[in-house]
């Protein structure tokens, strides 16, 4: 429940909320309050950079929220960042390799698919079970 919470203050406030402001940037010279932060520059290297997002460029926990498979994918402890996926393109073919994020989403998206599939599987039998007890009938 907390990571869900935590989460939903991430997307609507984003993830630097709690950063601390550096000296007189919340009080500007007339004595005013100032909202504006500077965002932390994020990158593809950072432990808690969504990998996935950053090979993909689509949030795959996103793909599913709100919808009868959402509780399969799980919640995105990770924070997904454009810059990062942008710098993680611009490196080349071999750091990609080497970082493997392509090798992480490809794992996630067999997972995915493989659950979607035992699913299917399950409903298929339930479907076949209730046919031939309306049979017996």
């Amino acid at each position: 429940m907390a990571d869900e919470a935590r989460a939903m203050l991430d997307a609507l406030m984003g993830a630097d909320r709690d950063a601390e402001l550096p000296s007189g940037m919340a009080v500007n010279k007339s004595n005013e309050v100032s909202w504006e932060r500077k965002k932390r520059k994020r990158s593809c290297f950072d432990q808690d950079i969504d990998p996935l997002f950053c090979a993909w460029g689509i949030d795959v926990y996103e793909l599913f929220k709100n919808t009868k498979s959402d509780t399969m994918v799980g919640v995105n402890n990770a924070i997904v960042d454009e810059e990062a996926h942008n710098e993680f393109k611009s490196l080349p073919k071999q750091e990609q390799e080497r970082l493997g994020f392509h090798a992480m989403l490809f794992r996630k998206l067999q997972d995915l698919v493989q659950k979607c599939d035992r699913t299917v599987a399950r409903n298929k039998e339930k479907l076949r079970q209730e046919m031939q007890r309306h049979r017996q009938k």
